[in-house]
């Protein structure tokens, strides 16, 4: 039996790319969608990042923007820095990459926003809980104050140590104050 040997997802690669550079799209896109889906058959994330953009773009030229759009974030997974020119992509696709990077930076931000909110809210629960003193960074407003009030006393308090007070109702409404009592 005569054969002929496998191709290596590099060499797929190849023949995805020349067939994008050629304009082929219907080519471009099965040849590099295979190397995508089910598993991803690159080994290199360099790889794997231009074959989803190269997918997106053909993506696109086939009418399938939404589908663009999926593949170009995939690739922005894997670095949201890098940028693709015109010198390998029509404007129109180059266009809609820039637009996709700058909407998933977006969402990143606002997601590592409410994942920070989302910690300073459970450290304050946490902290209030064991009854700790939390520092002003984690208070709302209203508490902040509460807290300096409370700060102020004591330092009077230890101002007057030698008085023979011992601090009686102040400790208690310092206490109140932060949640110990």
């Amino acid at each position: 039996l005569v054969g002929r040997a496998s191709a290596t997802p590099t060499t797929d690669l190849d023949k995805g790319r020349n067939a994008y550079k050629a304009q082929d799209w219907d080519s471009a896109y099965k040849t590099i969608n295979a190397l995508l889906y089910p598993n991803v058959e690159l080994a290199r994330q360099e790889d794997v990042w231009e074959a989803y953009v190269l997918l997106g773009a053909s993506a696109f030229q086939l009418g399938n923007r939404m589908r663009a759009i999926d593949e170009f974030e995939k690739a922005l997974q894997i670095d949201a820095e890098r940028t693709i020119t015109t010198n390998t992509h029509r404007p129109e696709v180059v266009e809609l990459y820039e637009n996709t990077k700058d909407k998933f930076k977006e969402r990143l931000a606002r997601d590592a926003e409410r994942r920070a909110a989302d910690l300073a809210d459970e450290a304050l629960f946490h902290h209030e809980a064991a009854g700790r003193r939390v520092g002003p960074a984690l208070l709302q407003p209203g508490q902040r104050d509460e807290a300096a009030r409370g700060g102020a006393r004591r330092r009077d308090r230890e101002g007057r140590a030698g008085d023979g007070d011992g601090g009686g109702q102040d400790d208690q409404e310092d206490r109140r104050g932060l949640g110990r009592v």
